[in-house]
């Protein structure tokens, strides 16, 4: 009996991915409430010199989920970001949240009609699964929303505006 012998269940295969779609979908949720009606000054706030923006933290989880969408859909691509590039961009709110939404709706689409097969096929260019990145990179995630929290939590303290109440999952 081989380790993935229990992985093959088509239970266990929409387990996984309703989990997957569960903290994606939360994480989302959290990241839109974080940037709604925060303006430009605030999105490029950085709580010391060199830390990432809240604009550069979304940008960074959007620009990691993208590939995973794009891998979770079968394409061999390989992740090219540099680090830290993210946060040479700032959007605005409203841009930030039309492309959380349209990178959870394409991650969304990938998740949904992946295969057990493509799950247990090797990422290009890395020895993990397309599963495992899956998992350990969508539970990354959960790392910069703690930073965007913590972030969005000094700003509101540091600039002198009126900004929305941010309301966990929102």
């Amino acid at each position: 009996m081989n380790a993935n012998d229990g992985l093959q269940g088509e239970g266990v295969h929409r387990t996984l991915i309703g989990g997957l779609l569960s903290v994606v979908d939360s994480a989302h949720a959290d990241m839109a409430a974080l940037v709604r009606g925060v303006d430009v000054e605030g999105l490029k706030w950085m709580p010391a010199p060199g830390a990432p923006h809240l604009s550069g933290l979304v940008l960074h989880v959007l620009q990691f989920e993208d590939y995973l969408a794009r891998i979770a859909s079968g394409e061999q691509v390989r992740w090219e970001a540099p680090l830290g590039s993210s946060n040479a961009l700032v959007m605005r709110d409203a841009q930030l949240l039309a492309r959380i939404a349209a990178t959870g709706d394409q991650l969304r689409r990938a998740l949904e009609t992946i295969t057990p097969a493509l799950l247990d096929s090797i990422v290009l260019d890395d020895e993990r699964t397309v599963g495992e990145a899956l998992v350990e990179d969508i539970s990354h995630a959960s790392l910069h929303l703690g930073q965007m929290q913590l972030t969005r939590q000094l700003m509101v303290r540091v600039i002198p505006m009126d900004f929305p109440e941010y309301v966990h999952w929102a």
